[in-house]
This record gives structure tokens, C-alpha cells and sequence, in this order.
């Protein structure tokens, strides 16, 4: 989508975002979600069964060193949580339908 469709749908309140996905070592990691100047790294995993899933899954997040906001999205409906490094684990429906997720 050009910028200026972008303007166009601002102007009518539609949130644009521009995303691209996060790759390393050939292997998809996930996407960046950009939303005007601000950055969001997003994870996905069907679900975290143990703490060493859990780092497996943020490895990625852990290795960046930047302070975007990061989010790993999980299946069902499980509501946003916060975990000790700052990342946000929710479920799929409540990221898809809740735009405050990525306000943060």
C-alpha cells in the first residue's frame, strides 16, 4: 500500500501499519509492526508448555538489545500478560481484536 493510501485511510480512522518479517539464519522469526515512529517485534507459538519453551520462544527478543515493545502471540483467548524482560504473551483472538495490545 502507497503512503498516500495510507493518508487516505488515516483520514477516514483506519490504523495503517506497516509490517515485515523477522528473519535469522534463513529461518522466519516472526514480524515488526510498525505504527507511525513506534516498533513492534511479534513472536508467535501455538502454545508455551514449559519454561524452557518459554525461552526458546524469546530468544530472538532476548538477543535484540533494543527497548521495542515485543509480543509473543499464543492460540485461544488467553488475555495479555506481562512477563520480568518487558514481553507480552496473549492470545491470538484478544491481538486480533483488542487494538490496545499494540498500544501498549
Amino acid at each position: 500500500m502507497s503512503h498516500e493510501s495510507n493518508l487516505r485511510l488515516a483520514r477516514k480512522g483506519v490504523l495503517c501499519y506497516n509490517t515485515s518479517a523477522l528473519k535469522s539464519r534463513s529461518k522466519l522469526n516472526g514480524f515488526k509492526i510498525e505504527v507511525g515512529t513506534k516498533k513492534i517485534y511479534v513472536q508467535s507459538a501455538f502454545t508455551i508448555p514449559d519454561e524452557a519453551k518459554r525461552r526458546q520462544e524469546i530468544a530472538s527478543f532476548m538477543r535484540s538489545g533494543d527497548f521495542f515493545r515485543k509480543i509473543v502471540v499464543l492460540s485461544g483467548f488467553k488475555p495479555p500478560q506481562q512477563d520480568e524482560n518487558g514481553i507480552v504473551y496473549v492470545g491470538v483472538i484478544p491481538f486480533l481484536l483488542d487494538p490496545a495490545i499494540l498500544a501498549g
